[in-house]
Order: structure tokens, then C-alpha cells, then sequence
């Protein structure tokens, strides 16, 4: 080795290009590597998963303090509320009109009449309805129609206890997978051949929602 092959340049070797996550030594040995969705991960874990959650909405204050924040910052003081912006033939807003919607919005939302129990307020139903969400992973609203109220309309939350997660019908309309109810699609994604949370990776699971099937479930 001559003194000036100390001042040229060493080459190195090529980088190789890729994932660090797809390494497979010792050191990833326990990190699974399954192709599961995220249905047929609920399937066997769902229940256990929501009982743990309300355990520590109850007893973590960290828990509790994280659901008031949410509670007090989505929320807020006075939740969300109707804005009626009708106009009339020349392009004007109708204020009167409006006025007329907004006070029976806010007439309908008062203790006493937009629930069934009559116990929560407009806002106190959204303060409930964002805390069941982040702890329960799903909150179930069931709208009541020809209630015995001034506007015969009233809402009734319902636990996701009663759905049955064994349940799945999927032979004929609706299908039902885990109790849920899958819409019909005619490009791709949900059909009555292959549905559910666990058979069609691509699909979207959708919200639930109380439907006769569901009133059947065992409480």
C-alpha cells in the first residue's frame, strides 16, 4: 500500500434497498406476520376487548380523564345544534322561517323529549353518544318513530351487549355478519356470496344498527 492510497476514495458496497420491518431474525421472532382482517380479529377477542375498555373507563383516571376531554372538547357546552338557512324566491335569507326551525329544534331537544327515558338532554345525548365511541368502539342509536312527544320523534341508545357476534345469516337479504347488517353492493367489495368481517378483507365494516334480526339476539 503505497502513501497516496491513503488519500483516494474508498468505495463501499452498495446499500441494499427495503424494509426494515420485513426482517426476519431472532429479534422478530414473536411479531406475527398473519394476513388476518381486522373482522376475524374481532371475532374471537370482541366481547373480552369491551369489557376491558368500561374496566378502565372506570377505574383508570387517566381513562376517565381522556374520555371528559373528549366529552368537553368535542362536544363542548353546547354539543351541535341546527342552523336553518332557508331563503325565499328572490334569494333572501327567511329569517322568521328560520327562527321557527331553530326553536323547535332546540324545544325538541330539552330534557324530557328527544330520549326515550326522558332523563338526557340534546347536549347530554352527544356527551353520551362520543364517550360510548371511545370506550365501547361503537355506539348503537335507535330512532323511534311516532314517540309520544310534540314531534313524535325520539331516539333510544342501545348497548352493543344484546348483538349476538356468533350471528351470521348469509343466505338471502339483509346479510348479516355479527350481527351486522352489510349493505348490498353491485360493484364489488360486499355481496351475499362472500361477506362479513371476516370473509372479505377490502370491505368496509359498517355501522351498526338495531334491525329485527338484532331484536331477536339474546340479551
Amino acid at each position: 500500500m503505497g502513501i497516496l492510497d491513503r488519500f483516494r476514495r474508498k468505495t463501499s458496497p452498495p446499500k441494499r434497498r427495503g424494509y426494515a420491518g420485513v426482517n426476519t431474525s431472532r429479534l422478530f421472532a414473536d411479531f406475527s406476520t398473519m394476513t388476518r382482517s381486522s373482522d376475524a380479529e374481532l371475532k374471537p377477542a370482541l366481547r373480552v376487548l369491551r369489557n376491558r375498555c368500561r374496566e378502565l373507563a372506570r377505574n383508570d383516571e387517566y381513562v376517565r380523564r381522556y374520555l371528559g376531554l373528549l366529552k368537553t372538547n368535542v362536544v363542548g357546552p353546547y354539543g351541535v345544534n341546527v342552523q336553518a338557512k332557508a331563503r325565499n324566491a328572490d334569494g333572501s335569507l327567511d329569517a322568521p322561517g328560520n327562527k321557527i326551525v331553530e326553536n323547535a329544534w332546540k324545544a325538541w331537544g330539552q330534557r324530557g323529549n328527544c330520549t326515550v327515558d326522558g332523563r338526557l338532554s340534546w347536549v347530554d345525548a352527544q356527551r353520551l353518544f362520543v364517550e360510548t365511541l371511545a370506550r365501547d368502539g361503537e355506539a348503537i342509536i335507535r330512532f323511534i318513530y311516532n314517540f309520544n312527544n310534540i314531534d313524535s320523534l325520539a331516539i333510544e341508545f342501545v348497548e352493543a351487549d344484546i348483538l349476538d357476534e356468533e350471528l351470521n345469516w348469509q343466505v338471502g337479504m339483509p346479510v348479516l355478519a355479527q350481527s351486522v347488517s352489510m349493505p348490498q353492493m353491485k360493484k364489488g367489495g360486499i355481496n351475499n356470496q362472500g361477506c362479513g368481517r371476516g370473509n372479505n378483507r377490502n370491505s368496509a365494516s359498517p355501522k351498526r344498527a338495531v334491525s329485527t334480526h338484532r331484536r331477536k339476539a339474546r340479551r
